[in-house]
């Protein structure tokens, strides 16, 4: 008998200890005061070490911001021709473009909106000594379909199709549309969706990590994650796919997902008015 409560003891030890590991993120750093309304990351290549890229949304300035984990912003990328309407995500690509979603779409009454591409030549010219940039930035419009009234939080890129995958932002599902990287006014197309729980509730960013070939869905509580091979045109498939879920705490307002490695997040939270937004490493299997 003491064996066998021995075990059950242990067996609920081994659970409890899992669940905890699997219910909890490490926070890196605070933000920098500056950044209120973080709502997109990405990890740049070819730049100091444990830095990331980060943005405001509507109502913010039209600036990239180059941050360390110090709390310190090192540079700032003003985008000369736009004006931030929404500004609500951030995604990188295999070549290391940057690309800035400028979808939000609240009121759902914006016609066209748009995608603007930092290309990888231009960031590589950016002197990093210096602490303000101005960059013109290639622009893609493009309005959804008839009938289709959506608002949206995150994006990624296909580099094999040269396509990007927008995701919406509703309950129950989210809605995926593709949007062609070289054609300007064009209508997005929508080629998949995937059903949300109501635990899950709505998707607030996504990435994408092309080596180990991951989608990850974010939300205030849960992240998902997919496989997605663009080789082999899967993104129609996620509909049936069954994820890995995770879920996270605190539960705040994170708009910002990117992946530092295969098994690896950061994520960034909103300020709150009592406290600033923090950065926050993810570990899963």
């Amino acid at each position: 008998m003491k064996f066998f409560r021995w075990l059950k003891l242990s067996f609920f030890v081994i659970i409890s200890s899992s669940c905890n590991q699997a219910n909890t993120m490490k926070v890196l750093a605070k933000l920098p005061t500056k950044i209120k309304e973080a709502s997109g990351i990405i990890i740049p290549k070819k730049r100091t070490q444990n830095t990331f890229i980060t943005l405001e949304d509507s109502g913010n300035k039209n600036v990239l911001y180059h941050c360390n984990l110090k709390q310190e912003i090192l540079s700032e990328i003003k985008i000369k021709n736009s004006n931030n309407i929404d500004w609500e995500s951030l995604t990188t690509d295999i070549e290391g473009n940057w690309y800035i979603g400028d979808f939000g779409n609240n009121k759902l009454q914006r016609e066209y909106l748009q995608i603007y591409w930092i290309t990888k030549t231009d960031i590589n010219n950016l002197d990093q000594s210096l602490p303000n940039h101005n960059i013109v930035a290639k622009r893609i419009d493009f309005k959804l379909p008839d009938q289709e009234k959506n608002n949206f939080e995150g994006f990624i890129f296909n580099h094999i199709n040269k396509n990007f995958y927008i995701f919406s932002k509703e309950k129950k599902q989210t809605k995926i549309f593709s949007v062609q990287r070289n054609k300007d006014k064009q209508i997005a197309k929508l080629v998949g969706s995937i059903p949300l729980s109501k635990k899950f509730k709505k998707v607030t960013d996504v990435a994408y990590h092309y080596q180990s070939k991951q989608l990850a869905l974010l939300s205030k509580k849960e992240i998902k994650i997919f496989k997605l091979d663009f080789e082999k045109n899967m993104i129609s498939q996620l509909t049936n796919q069954t994820a890995l879920e995770y879920q996270i705490t605190p539960e705040t307002q994170k708009e910002s997902i990117a992946f530092k490695d295969a098994h690896t997040l950061w994520l960034l939270d909103e300020a709150s008015k009592r406290k600033t937004g923090n950065v926050y490493k993810y570990q899963f299997k």
